[in-house]
């Protein structure tokens, strides 16, 4: 399960636009369905099988018999429920969660598959900035679904604006359906905000990071149509949040403090919330050491790929194996190298590897140490 390096906590990721879905959840399935997230890394490029015990999964979501009476009380409601996904360009994704859900009998498991249709918005996360991370705890701590939704819904709100606060208003009608409530049931917007909406902002402001206050809109005085939220995150956060950006720039070489492009990668890496802030020191400090051809390219690049920030390396930066050696770069048409085939015409292309063993070409990353290792493996890169 991916994990908080500085916590251990077992860490959910999801794309905002999956946190925006429209679906209609059990709190048991819910559980169920984070517990599996959680076993997804945010660099992940592939579904795997994704395994709960019999046991957990009995604790989880709180039930007892006989496992194949369960599976057709609990697994197969759930894997026939849709998931509606609307996209930032406008199109609309609707396919169910997964493809399949296999009992082991005599291994005491469950393995679950994702449908594929949900891989741009459950993997390769740590490559966008468009994606909120939450302690699993957390949401399990949620007395029900509609608090569990609604913390999600907020947390992504926060994230997708500036890091610290965001306001959103939404349709009372939309708003049933993104919290998961079936047609028919709290119809009356009174019983919405008495059974769904109050104790899911008593949870939120008692046992969160975040402030959410509730302003209703009315048509006519009467009927309330639209429900504006307001959040912030508790006083504490946002007076430890404040002034981290100038004290990590005060990291930066003198003569790339104020230079845009650094300036922007570091907000970016605060604004994702992916690490703490001694990771971000740590991943400034080793960027710092050698020399770079293109310091904000490969800080970017590092804040990234998250270099070092569990402060692996000393005061001496770690080298990769490869660091130091020329290679040649062939079929560069196969590696999908733009950039060298256009400036090369498409031949082989030699440069020396950078300590961390990524390609660098005229100060632009052109393959990272991982490429550079496959293409070795594959002949398409070799020493000279």
């Amino acid at each position: 399960m991916e994990k908080d390096a500085a916590t251990a906590e077992e860490i959910v990721y999801q794309s905002n636009s999956l946190i925006m879905r429209k679906t209609a959840l059990s709190l048991i399935e819910q559980r169920l369905l984070l517990s599996i997230l959680a076993q997804i890394h945010p660099e992940d490029a592939d579904f795997k099988p994704y395994k709960i015990s019999v046991k957990d999964f009995m604790e989880l979501c709180g039930v007892h018999g006989r496992m194949h009476a369960v599976i057709d009380s609990v697994i197969v409601p759930f894997a026939r429920k849709v998931v509606r996904v609307e996209r930032e360009d406008g199109s609309v994704l609707v396919t169910h969660w997964f493809s399949s859900a296999d009992y082991k009998k005599g291994r005491g498991i469950i393995e679950f598959s994702f449908d594929p249709k949900l891989k741009p918005v459950l993997l390769r996360l740590r490559e966008q900035l468009n994606y909120t991370r939450i302690p699993l705890k957390l949401l399990l701590s949620a007395p029900g679904i509609y608090a569990s939704r609604l913390y999600e819904i907020c947390s992504a709100h926060v994230f997708k604006d500036n890091g610290y606060g965001a306001e959103f208003t939404v349709e009372v009608e939309e708003l049933r359906e993104m919290l998961g409530i079936e047609k028919g049931k709290l119809q009356l917007f009174k019983n919405l905000n008495t059974v769904a909406l109050k104790p899911a902002l008593k949870f939120i402001n008692e046992r969160t990071p975040l402030n959410v206050t509730m302003q209703l809109i009315k048509h006519g005085h009467r009927y309330v149509v639209e429900v504006k939220f307001v959040i912030s995150k508790k006083p504490l956060a946002e007076r430890k949040d404040a002034n981290i950006l100038p004290t990590l720039l005060q990291l930066v070489p003198v003569s790339y403090r104020d230079t845009p492009a650094v300036v922007a990668s570091i907000a970016d890496a605060l604004k994702a919330g992916i690490y703490t802030v001694t990771q971000l020191q740590n991943i400034i400090k080793a960027a710092n050491q050698g020399k770079r051809r293109n310091y904000p390219a490969y800080l970017k690049v590092a804040l990234i790929k998250g270099y070092n920030k569990d402060g692996e390396a000393t005061t001496k930066e770690k080298k990769h194996p490869y660091a130091g050696r020329e290679v040649e770069v062939l079929s560069v048409r196969e590696i999908g190298l733009a950039d060298i085939e256009a400036n090369t015409n498409g031949k082989p292309v030699a440069a020396i590897l950078q300590n961390d063993g990524s390609l660098w070409l005229d100060g632009k990353l052109q393959m990272t140490a991982d490429a550079v290792t496959a293409g070795l493996r594959k002949g398409t890169v070799r020493f000279v």
